[in-house]
């Protein structure tokens, strides 16, 4: 969503294609940084900043089925609700999320068999 944000604050159209139906993916499952001890509060103000912005177009429930192109002249097939949706652009950001912990305490290192 930064990324997002940054380039649309410049004057660029940013088209933001988001699989789940809501923004800020595992932002909502951290509960503070040293930067932003309330997370939350900080996640929805961004979701607000980017759901506003006049140079943001927002695709939630969206997948891209397809990109052909190159820098400066990339051409997207989305996918919505069944729906096919053509968008173009001159570069892409990609943002994917972390994957899920295989254990409740994956941060703490796992006990060694003797």
């Amino acid at each position: 969503m930064t990324a997002a944000l940054a380039l649309a604050n410049q004057g660029f159209p940013v088209h933001l294609v988001e699989q789940s139906n809501h923004l800020g993916g595992t932002l909502h499952d951290i509960y503070g940084t040293f930067e932003h001890p309330d997370l939350a509060q900080f996640t929805g103000g961004l979701i607000q900043e980017v759901e506003k912005h006049p140079n943001i177009k927002l695709y939630l429930e969206t997948e891209i089925s397809a990109i052909k192109g190159h820098v400066g002249k990339f051409h997207m097939a989305l996918v919505k609700g069944g729906k096919q949706l053509e968008v173009s652009g001159g570069a892409i950001v990609v943002a994917t999320a972390r994957a899920k912990p295989r254990h409740p305490n994956s941060c703490m290192a796992a006990p060694r068999a003797s």
